[in-house]
């Protein structure tokens, strides 16, 4: 009998424990402090990998087991936990608190609390680079931190855009600032353009900037360094400040997967023109007359008759690829049609720029997590015809814990650009200088065509240009391009193709002592073609066709050694020391042919002309620094703070060694834990630095080319060319 009452008693505790281990399903609601529920909250099972997020009215449901513990958290919310009884269902309320500190990246790609910084540093948060709704990064940040100076260069899709820091530093050598992508210097070249915008000649097309490339999707926070104390460790290439980029790294919950989507659509439209007059026609001294050398200061339109125009059908004349029509001669003007909104409807439409952005954020377990990024940038201009802008970029990040002492990460991504834009500027070619000088009493629409030299002539002139000042008729090649010749037949296509990798590794050889490895590459190809038909104005009559293959390849590598000390119970030094190589190599190869033996629009060859007309040009340029620093932060009874640092410098440009220290000296005055005043926090510091911009390369080295010598009205000269 006692056997078996023993028996049946431990199959009893059996039932209870096996009882006590089954799940069940517990459902809730997280809500803050107001009551208000919380989205996206996240309830994990502690210890282990279940978990779950609230939808948008708080709600959860989770499996688990009574005497486990929930634990409920929201960004800017103290977790909460709770031990699973008997009940299935768990209302949870989470107080403020565990907010974020602020923090910015340092020139060496290493976060720092904001209150502890001394730097001149702006972090730009990404969500005000995306809320700007700007297409380029460079426009985005805009406005958005005191001191930088951001200037679009024009209204061409793609374009880029003038930035400066505290303002121009150098004459002749490069005025923008250091671009630090994730720890790693990257290119913000640019080459060709016209004046004041980027590139820096009197004509031609507007060219993009390298850091529009990255799409605002992809980016976490933007630090902007301004003085010298702030970027001196990267020496000679931060003199004009730095721009310090965090690329977003995957973020999920072990085991999760984070996918998000988003899209915009925005519309451009002129909202201003310049004034055109309607009241007088083409000619000169109040007379009407088609070859006065393109004035529109004829006969007032108000006092003709109103008839018909008057034209001579009996010899040349033109007929129009765009509406059929035909075009004779005018004798005399009679018509007093306006044509100033047909003219400007012809090269104004409405723009439209599809944005579209994909992030995925995987973490398969605690020790790994990765980012995966799209973004298609699809650009149509407000000039109507050749002009947009197509970008899709991809992104891979990468971060992964191997061993309790080393961490890696890879960050890549590439990037494939393609454009067609317009021609601009003082440009016998450009779109304005045919637009705006065009006489009100003519239209441009009927701008291509075939001439044809009478009644007899059976075949005619195709692809014959016809335009305003002395070509009304397309019976020879055009003074000024008519807007719709520009738009529509000057052909300027780009394509860019990207590729960046920065691959890092981090070492812990003891407590409180880092040794990261880090190595950057960006390397780009940049094909530009400029094609003017035959009958283009200026330079071009004959036709005229240029290839121009850009190419750069910055690589650097880093070594630094990171370590934090403590001297008793109120003076903290964190030190690093580090040598870094850079390498950058530029390649041009440019081709150019003019006067075309097949005027043939699809015969766009480097070949179509004699070897005379062709032309051909390279150049190779490399620049190499070789630099060791050091950056020493000090922190005395946590309110003095003081920062050293200094780079030793050597590259091609200079044959001396160059160092560049700099200092900084803070005190915070009050911080949020120890004020209870209207004061809530006081900063005050001082720094000082020296940097220097490396001069032009190759500048400091004598050239010997061919001259001539000879003299004119502006005196003698060497070189006929210059």
């Amino acid at each position: 009998m006692k056997k078996r009452y023993l028996f049946l008693s431990l199959l009893g505790i059996l039932m209870v424990q096996v009882g006590f281990a089954q799940q069940k399903t517990i459902t809730g609601i997280i809500t803050d402090e107001t009551g208000l529920p919380l989205p996206g909250a996240t309830v994990v099972i502690e210890n282990t990998t279940r978990g779950v997020s609230t939808d948008f009215d708080g709600n959860f449901s989770i499996d688990a087991s009574a005497g486990e513990v929930l634990v409920a958290s929201f960004v800017g919310y103290t977790d909460q936990r709770i031990t699973i009884g008997a009940e299935d269902a768990y209302n949870l309320s989470l107080q403020p608190g565990n907010e974020l500190e602020e923090v910015i990246i340092t020139a060496l790609g290493i976060e720092r609390k904001k209150d502890n910084d001394i730097s001149s540093a702006t972090m730009v948060k990404s969500e005000a680079i995306v809320r700007s709704g700007e297409s380029g990064l460079l426009q985005g940040i805009a406005g958005k931190t005191s001191g930088v100076l951001i200037t679009q260069s024009a209204g061409d899709p793609g374009a880029g855009a003038f930035i400066q820091i505290r303002g121009q530093n150098t004459v002749l050598g490069n005025s923008s600032p250091l671009v630090i992508v994730d720890g790693v210097p990257i290119s913000n070249s640019t080459f060709g353009g016209n004046t004041g915008t980027v590139g820096g000649t009197t004509a031609g097309v507007v060219q993009q900037s390298r850091l529009n490339d990255i799409p605002a999707s992809d980016i976490e926070s933007m630090t902007v360094l301004k003085g010298a104390a702030a970027a001196a460790v990267w020496g000679s290439g931060a003199a004009n400040g730095a721009i310090i980029i965090k690329t977003k790294r995957g973020n999920a919950e072990s085991g999760t997967l984070d996918v998000n989507f988003s899209t915009s659509l925005s519309i451009d439209t002129v909202n201003r023109e310049h004034e055109k007059q309607g009241i007088f026609g083409q000619g000169a001294g109040g007379v009407w007359n088609s070859n006065a050398s393109g004035l529109s200061w004829g006969d007032k339109i108000a006092n003709r008759s109103g008839a018909e125009d008057i034209t001579d059908t009996s010899g040349p004349y033109f007929v129009s690829d765009v509406t059929g029509a035909t075009h004779y001669p005018i004798t005399t003007k009679n018509s007093r049609q306006v044509y100033n909104g047909e003219n400007r409807n012809q090269i104004f439409r409405t723009g439209v720029t599809q944005n579209y952005n994909l992030g995925i954020n995987f973490s398969g377990s605690d020790e790994s997590s990765t980012y995966i990024g799209y973004s298609r940038l699809d650009q149509k201009g407000v000039i109507n015809g050749l002009s947009d802008y197509v970008r899709n970029t991809f992104r891979i990040n990468n971060s992964r814990k191997l061993t309790s002492w080393l961490n890696t990460r890879i960050n890549t991504s590439y990037i494939n650009i393609k454009s067609n834009r317009v021609q601009t500027g003082s440009n016998l070619n450009g779109l304005y200088l045919g637009y705006l000088r065009t006489a009100p009493d003519f239209s441009n629409k009927d701008y291509i065509g075939t001439y044809f030299s009478g009644p007899d002539d059976a075949v005619g002139v195709p692809n014959s240009h016809r335009s305003y000042r002395n070509r009304q008729i397309g019976q020879a090649p055009a003074i000024y391009n008519n807007p719709g010749w520009t738009i529509n037949e000057v052909t300027n296509p780009n394509e860019v193709s990207r590729f960046t990798i920065a691959p890092e590794i981090n070492i812990n050889l003891k407590e409180n002592l880092i040794l990261t490895a880090r190595y950057g590459l960006d390397f780009y190809v940049d094909r530009r073609e400029n094609y003017y038909p035959v009958n283009s104005a200026g330079d071009w009559t004959g036709g005229g066709f240029y290839k121009n293959d850009y190419s750069e390849r910055v690589q650097n590598l880093n070594f630094l050694l990171n370590g934090n000390s403590s001297f008793g119970d109120n003076v903290n030094l964190n030190w690093i020391l580090g040598y870094v190589i850079e390498d950058n190599e530029y390649y041009r190869f440019s081709s150019s042919t003019n006067n075309f033996l097949n005027p043939d629009p699809s015969k766009q060859l480097v070949g179509n002309a004699v070897n005379g007309d062709i032309l051909a040009s390279e150049n190779k340029q490399r620049d190499k620094k070789n630099s060791g620093y050091y950056s020493l932060s000090f922190s005395f009874f946590e309110n003095l703070l003081v920062d050293l640092s200094g780079r030793l410098e050597r590259n091609t440009t200079l044959t001396d060694l160059n160092f560049y220290p700099s200092a900084t000296l803070g005190y915070v005055v009050t911080d949020p834990s120890r004020s209870n005043g209207p004061l809530s926090f006081l900063k005050l510091r001082a720094s000082y630095g020296q940097v220097g911009i490396a001069p032009i390369l190759y500048i400091n080295q004598s050239n010997f080319i061919t001259s001539t010598a000879g003299s004119e009205g502006w005196g003698d000269y060497i070189d006929g060319a210059n």
